[in-house]
Parts: C-alpha cells; structure tokens; sequence
C-alpha cells in the first residue's frame, strides 16, 4: 500500500501530463483561428484636414509583416521612398476653391518579394489659403564698387492677388529703388548703389511689403563691402591700334583715352599730363625696347605715332599702362594682339566673274571683279597669288576665260602648290549670276558639288595642313547664292553668301559712271576689308547696307519669320560646319563667327583716306516747313573726288522678281558739288526737282568717292519725315533697361523701353541714341526698330571705360516723335566679366502660337532683365556665369518659373511653352515656382514631354 505522499505524487504527475495533452488537442483544433503576426499588409497613418499654410502632414508608416522596401505617392506629384518620410507640405490648390484634397497611397515590397498598396482617397484635405510674399535672393552681398541689383518677388502659392510695394528703410543716402517700387502677384524689384569709398561695410535694407499677404513684409538685406585699397579715383585705359594685321617693316599707331569709372566731373577730376607707357612683345614673347612714354590730352586721349619695331611675321602682344599718381589708381588696357604677315603670307586667291549667255549685267559684275582684286592688292596679297577667271577685265588683270575646268586645275593644283610651299588663306569669290544651287559661267554651270569635289581633294592632298589657322573661304555674291551652304559647309572652311537660300541679290546704287556694282554685298564688304576691319566686322557692316537698302515697306510683304524685318536680301556666314548660314556673327563658341572673329584680310597700314564723321541727324518736316538742310562731314574735304545722295521715298516698294533675278535699287539720286563745301561739312539744301512733298517716311543715303582710292565709302543714312495735318505724335513712354547709372560689364546688351501707343494707329518705329555726351551730339544710332526692345553689342560700338547717355524716340509713319520720358546713363567696364546670354523663343502649349508680351525677368546680378518680347516670341539676355532663375508673365496665361545655366562666352537656348489659364484645371498642373515649373521646358529640363 502507496505512503500518501507516495499516492500524491503519483495523483500530481497524472494532472500535468493530461494537463499538457489537453492543451496540444486544443492548438491542433484551432490552429486555423489564431491570428498570424507574418502576414504582409501595407498601412500608413497621417490624414486629416488642415488649413495652415502650407498645410503639411506627417505619414508613418503601419505595415506588418517584414517590408524593405517604400514607395509614397502624395496625390501632388510628390513622392518618397523612405519608410517614414519627413513632414510634406501641400501648396493648396490650382483652382482657388475653398478647399480642396488629394489621395495618399503607399506602396510597399516586402523581404519574400511581394508587395501591397495602401490607398487612401481624400486622405489629406487643405483650406484655402492666403498668399505668401517672397523675395529672391535675400541676403545680398555686393563688394565696394558701384552698380545694380535685382530681386525677383513672388506670389508663393495661396489664392488671390497680392499687391506690395517696395521701399528703402536703411541705407537710402546709397541705396535707391530704380524700378520695381510696387507690383502685384510677382514682379522685379530693380535697386542701384553707389560706391563704397570707406573701409568699413555697410548694410542696407528695403521692406517689401503686402497687406494680403500672410506673412505680411519682407526685409532685404544688403551687404555692401569696404575698399580693400586707398580711396584713389578707379580710372580705366583702352587701346586701338591702326591696324591688326601689317606686314614686317609696316608703321603702326596707338591711341586710347584714359579715364576714371566715376559719374562725376570736375576741374579737379582732370585728366590732362597723364603718362602712359606702352609694352609690346614679339612672337617669341620677347619684351622689346620700349617706346618712349607720352602724355594725355586734356580730354585724357593718348597718340604713339610711327611705330616701328616689328620687324618679323608672327603674333605680337601690345599693351598700355597707366602708372597711378595720388589722386588716380593705376591701371592697364586690355591686351591687343598685332598679325605680322609676310607677303608670302597674306594668302592666296581665286577670282570667278561669271555670265549669262544673254552677258546681261556682265558690265556691273565686271566693276566688283576689278573693286575685290584692287582690295586684295591694297592688302598685300600681290598679283601672283591671284588667280583671274574673268571676261573683258580692264588692262591691269592678267585672266582667263573660266570653264569648270580651268577653275578645277586652279583649285587642285596652283592652290595646292602655293599652300604646301607657304600656309596661307584661300579665298574663292564668285561674281555673277546664279540660281538655285547654279553659278553660271556660259555655257557651263557651276554647283555646289562641284566646288564641294574640288576643295575637298585640296584638302585631302594636305593632310597636315590646319585649315583652321587659314581656312579656305568660298565667297558668293549671286541670287540664290545661299543654296550652296549646305553642300559646302565643312569644317575649316568659311562659306559667305550674298543671299539667304531662294533670295534675289541686290545691285549697287547708281554711281557717277552709271555702271553699278553687280554685287553690292560683295562690294561692300571687301571695300569694309580693304580698310582694315576684320572678317567680322566687313561682314556685319556690309550686311547692314545691304538689308537697309533692300528693306520694303509695302504692308503686302510680312516680315520674315527668320530674321524679323522686311528686308528682301540677307547675307549670311557659316564657318562651323553645321551647314546653316547665319545672318549674325557670334563670339559664341561652336556658333557662326568664332573662327572669322579675329581674322583679317591680307596685311597692311591704312594709308590717309576719306572718312564720313557725322551726317545730319532725323528730321522732321510740318506740312508748311521748306525742304530739309541735310548735311555731311568729312575728315577732310581735299580727299573727296565725288558726292551724292540717294533718296528712298515713302511707300517705295521693289518690284517683285524671281530667285534669280536682281533687285535694282533705282532711288532718286541728287548730285552735289564738292566746290559748295564749307570747310569739311558740305550742306545740301537744292534737291534739283525733288521737294519732299509726299507725307511719310524718306531714307536719305550719302555717298562720298575717295578721291586717292577712287572708291565708294559706305552710306550714311538720314531720315526725313514729312508730317500730315492732324497727324498726332505717339505717346508718351519710358525707359525699362539698362537702368540708369548702371555698370555694363559685357555684351551683347538689352536696350528696352514700354512699347509707344500711337493715338491715330499709326505703325510706330523706334530709334536708340547712344552717345558719350548728353546732348548727343555724336550718337551712335539704331534706328527703324519694330519692337520695343533690342539686343545691342557694345563691345565694339562704344569705348571701354566710358559713361554713355541713351534715350530712345518713337517714331510714327508720318514723323510724329515721342522721346522717351528718361534720358538714362551707363558705364561700360568690359575689363572683367565675360557674359553668356540666354537666347529663348515662347509658345503657347496648347496651340503652338508664338507668344507676343511676354515679360521676361531675370535674377542675373547686375545684369537683370526686364525685357518685352518681340513679335516674334523671341527673347534675348546676357548675364554673368552662373545660374539663375527666371520668370515669365502673360495675361491669361499661368506664370512660369525656370532656372538657366550661363557659361561665360556661351549661349544657353531654352524654348518653352506657357499654359493658357482656360485649360491648366484639365492639365492639373503645380501653378507654384519651385523645382518643377508651369514652363514646359527643353534644353535644361522639362515638365512635360512634347
């Protein structure tokens, strides 16, 4: 018999096993409906309503099971891939409702590949809410000198307008609001200050302020350095040699004009007995024995005349300096490089006078044969390195009859003989008939690809020859002449054409022997070579007499659609190889004119010859008043062989003619006695039968024949206007950029103005005065403007170091003038910063349409713009490198914001649409400026595909 404690051990083990039984029988019943940890479900928290501005949520996230991965959708484009993602902010809604919500969704992978999606619609809800007032960039560190700044304001999300005004709280004894003082929604706040001639820093401040606005005000801070030096007047020292390109033994003279960066003058400011000293470096970069110092003129200018120190071919480096004195710092000019060329150097060329079987025109072709090989001689490239193809060439010219032939030998052998024995450019120049992708030459027809055979196995035959260095130019001055680019163009080659593709060739206005020049452009343009300009530079001046000469008025033409004006001929270049001509010469890397932009041609001293100076300035006429008192002044009259006047009356319009055909420019000519003359200004007041009766518009062009080179000069031009009775004058208007007192330190330059209302509806035209002195007695004009603002290149226009006066007059057809409200200034400083310019075209997304008015504003330090489009949709800035954002206002239209990046030299091209405010609701577009922009954008990013 079991103890008891025996029997209750025995009774306590039985317990624990049925106990343990039990719970096994009763997990294997319900294993099924217990609940299981591992299950993969996606879950979030975070919604709700807010009306805070911006109103922003918190998301975290909930899912079971083992995620890795995320994927947040926010409903506004947003989006992340953390698991808990920082707080997101909502900028309230695109259609100013009351309210309004977006759906949440969160997407998440798990550790055994699969993935679930939480969805929550209406998750997150925003009240309507108020605007808010930004202003970029803020602070703003500036250094010593003087200058202007812009700040960007905008309307930062919220519904409804905002109004600000903008006012200077501390610092206004140097700090000024120049434009921008108050606005609505965004907008430009444009601000110059003065320079700093203490050591210390300074602060400024201007209060942006708006009364719908949630965070009320906004302080901009501006932060202006010390003077790092002593308080010695900042002065500035140019350069301009006679020549850039001369032969060994050649004279050369310097001039230049010294000068201080400050706005104010007096007595004491004088800079009268200046020395000036001038270092110049051989080829080998050997400093040579220097020329001997001279001192500046009361008006600060500086003359070293008869040079005579280079003596071998090569680069040469000169530069001049300015020492300093205890009133003015010291100072030097940007360095000029000197081209040496032997005459072996020079180059070599190829002349073609071509014809017709009927000879029509050979006379006129045959005159600007002998102007191009008279050119070439001036420059030194001699008889024996020129090559004639030609028909009844005066007694001088050693040629030949041309056949496609004799010019192919020509090209492939006397070319290949003459550039291996010594590098140097060729020049290939047509003169005569041509049409499309023809340059006839009876009874043969030359093509493209002809020329495009011949010059391309020269070059094969020179395979280490650097046609960059000296390329090869083909020249046409033909119809039609610009259907060649496309079969030409290589790089290392230089193609100039008359004409753009499908365009008749202008001849030359008439002339004293009554035989005009066969290719006007080509006349020029050689003349513009002949007296030491660049390529570039003949180039542009040529085109300019060209495109003012064949511009028609007639409402039947509209303006082109590639260059923006009425003229019927335009030349063009392509040195780059893209096989597009262009009508304008850029610096630009990569773009048409890098490789002309320093180049000349041949070599040589200009020897003394006749300059027009000035001509009378635009007159306008009442109904009663008597005939004009035009005028002209020369250098000096002894030179002058021959002069006149051709008159394009208003309403002159040129015949219409086909591709091949020229244009006749057949205005009524007033010959003039030279005897009549007054000393160098010679006055025309008899127009022989010619009264100027006619109301409207007349284009006055001067002629003046040298009489030692027996050479046309360039016109000069003059617009009279002849007034209606009851014409009324434009209104008034004002000047937008550059600012006034601002400091340009590149180009090319916006020049912009409110566009000028016209009360009888008459077209109105523009013209920009530019001069060093505000009574503009000496301006540099741009004038017949059909928009309200003009891309200008001043580097080469207008002196460094130099303060400018500008204004601008609206002109309607009848003469009735409007000057603008403002006659602003500016310096121009080009010794430090390079720009890039930003170039743009606007379209409306949903139609394609190019958009008109657009205004156009930019952060890019000094340089801000505030520009209207052209008719066009096109827009034009330059800016300093960097980056920068801008902005783009439209009626009717959302506001767009962008950024833009500018390389020094470069142009930045940005086309971009903006959405008509009728259907951005169906577009669901983000209407705040921040990363992602309402611009449709290609080039640096874009929004939405095209």
């Amino acid at each position: 018999m079991l103890s008891f404690i025996e029997s209750s051990k025995r009774l306590f083990f039985i317990q624990y096993i049925f106990f343990l039984f039990l719970v096994m029988c009763l997990h294997t019943a319900n294993a099924g409906s217990l609940p299981d940890e591992t299950v993969n479900k996606a879950d979030f928290t975070g919604c709700g309503p807010s009306s805070a501005f911006p109103c922003t949520f918190k998301f975290t996230d909930k899912s079971s099971g083992e995620p890795v991965e995320w994927y947040w959708d926010f409903g506004d484009d947003g989006y992340s891939y953390k698991q808990n993602p920082k707080p997101h902010p909502y900028y309230g809604c695109l259609n100013k409702e009351p309210g309004c919500c977006f759906d949440v969704s969160l997407e998440v992978t798990f550790q055994d590949g699969t993935k679930d999606t939480a969805l929550k619609e209406d998750c997150v809800c925003c009240g309507e809410f108020p605007p808010v007032l930004t202003v970029e960039p803020n602070p703003l560190e500036i250094d010593s000198s003087a200058g202007t700044a812009s700040f960007i304001v905008s309307n930062y999300g919220g519904s409804g307008d905002m109004d600000w005004k903008a006012e200077v709280i501390e610092g206004g004894d140097w700090l000024t609001i120049t434009s921008g003082a108050s606005g609505t929604n965004s907008g430009l706040i444009g601000v110059s200050y003065r320079k700093n001639f203490t050591k210390s820093s300074r602060e400024g401040e201007i209060n942006v302020s708006s009364a719908q606005a949630k965070n009320g005000f906004v302080e901009i801070t501006i932060n202006q350095a010390g003077r790092v030096d002593d308080l010695r007047t900042d002065t500035i020292l140019t350069l301009n040699l006679s020549s850039k390109s001369i032969e060994p033994g050649d004279n050369l003279t310097a001039t230049g004009t010294l000068d201080t960066t400050s706005y104010t003058t007096s007595p004491e400011d004088s800079m009268h007995g200046m020395k000036i000293s001038l270092e110049i470096k051989s080829p080998t970069g050997t400093l040579q024995t220097p020329v001997p110092e001279t001192t500046t003129d009361q008006y600060g200018n500086y003359f070293f005349p008869d040079i005579q120190l280079f003596n071998r071919s090569g680069g040469w480096i000169i530069k001049a300096s300015f020492e300093g004195t205890d009133t003015y710092e010291p100072t030097t000019s940007p360095t000029e490089k000197l081209t040496v060329l032997s005459t072996r150097e020079t180059g070599y060329a190829i002349l073609i006078q071509g014809r017709r079987e009927s000879k029509e025109g050979i006379d006129f072709h045959k005159k600007t044969v002998e102007t191009i090989y008279s050119t070439l001689k001036k420059r030194n490239i001699t008889p024996e390195n020129i090559r004639v193809f030609g028909y009844n060439l005066s007694e001088e010219i050693t040629y030949e009859n041309p056949s496609k032939t004799s010019i192919k030998n020509c090209i492939q052998d006397w070319a290949y003989n003459k550039i291996s024995s010594q590098t140097a450019p060729l020049y290939i120049i047509m003169v005569g008939h041509g049409s499309h992708k023809k340059f006839y030459i009876y009874p043969e027809v030359i093509i493209p690809e002809d020329i495009n055979s011949w010059v391309s196995e020269l070059e094969s035959m020179l395979p280490t020859y650097d046609f960059k260095d000296n390329p090869v130019f083909v020249m046409a001055g033909a119809c039609d002449s610009g259907s060649f680019i496309t079969d030409l163009s290589k790089t290392g080659r230089v193609i100039i054409t008359s004409t753009a593709e499908g365009e008749s060739a202008l001849r030359g206005p008439s002339a004293d022997d009554n035989i005009r020049e066969g290719s006007y452009f080509l006349s020029e343009f050689f003349k513009a070579a002949g007296r030491g300009k660049s390529i570039k530079e003949s180039f542009e001046d040529a085109a300019l007499i060209i495109e003012d000469f064949s511009s028609d008025k007639s409402q039947l033409r509209s303006m082109s659609g590639l260059y923006h004006d009425k003229a019927l001929q335009h030349p063009l270049i392509d040195d780059n190889g893209d096989g597009q001509g262009s009508n304008v010469v850029s610096a630009v890397p990569g773009k048409d004119g890098e490789l002309v932009m320093d180049k000349y041609l041949g070599a040589g001293s200009d020897p003394e010859q006749l300059v027009i100076e000035n001509v009378a300035p635009h007159i306008s006429l009442d109904l009663t008043d008597a005939l004009p008192e035009l005028w002209i002044e020369l250098n000096d009259k002894s030179l002058l062989d021959a002069l006149w006047l051709e008159i394009k009356p208003p309403g002159f319009n040129y015949p219409d003619v086909e591709s091949d055909e020229q244009i006749v420019p057949d205005f009524i000519r007033v010959d003039y006695n030279p005897q009549n003359c007054q000393g160098n200004r010679c006055l025309f007041d008899e127009y022989e039968e010619f009264d100027f009766s006619q109301p409207g518009a007349y284009e006055v062009f001067y002629f003046a024949k040298d009489k030692i080179e027996e050479k046309v000069l360039p016109p000069q031009k003059t617009m009279v206007y002849r007034n209606t009775e009851k014409n009324n004058p434009p209104e008034s208007f004002h000047l937008r950029t550059p600012s006034d007192r601002s400091t340009l330190t590149g180009s090319p330059v916006l020049f912009s103005w409110k566009p000028a209302r016209d009360p009888d509806e008459d077209n109105v035209t523009y013209s920009i005065f530019i001069s060093d002195d505000e009574n503009f007695s000496n301006p540099v004009i741009k004038d017949r403007i059909e928009t309200s603002s003009i891309p200008i290149d001043i580097s080469d226009e207008l002196k460094d170091g130099k303060i400018y006066y500008w204004k601008v007059e609206a002109v309607d057809t009848f003469g009735g003038t409007t000057t603008s409200d403002e006659t602003w200034r500016f310096f121009k400083d080009f010794s430090n910063i390079v720009l890039g310019t930003l170039d743009g075209t606007v379209t409306d997304k949903g139609t394609g349409e190019e958009l008109s008015k657009v205004l156009i504003t930019s952060n890019c330090g000094a340089y801000d713009m505030t520009g209207i489009l052209s008719d066009q949709g096109t827009f034009y800035l330059a800016c300093p490198e960097g980056s920068f954002f801008g902005t783009a206002i439209k009626w009717g239209y959302l506001p767009c914001c962008f950024t833009f990046p500018i390389v020094a030299g470069e142009t930045t091209y940005i086309d971009f649409e903006m959405i008509n405010i009728k259907s951005f609701r169906e577009q669901g577009v983000n209407r705040n400026c921040s990363e992602n922009t309402t611009c449709v954008s290609t080039g640096f990013s874009s929004l939405y595909p095209r």
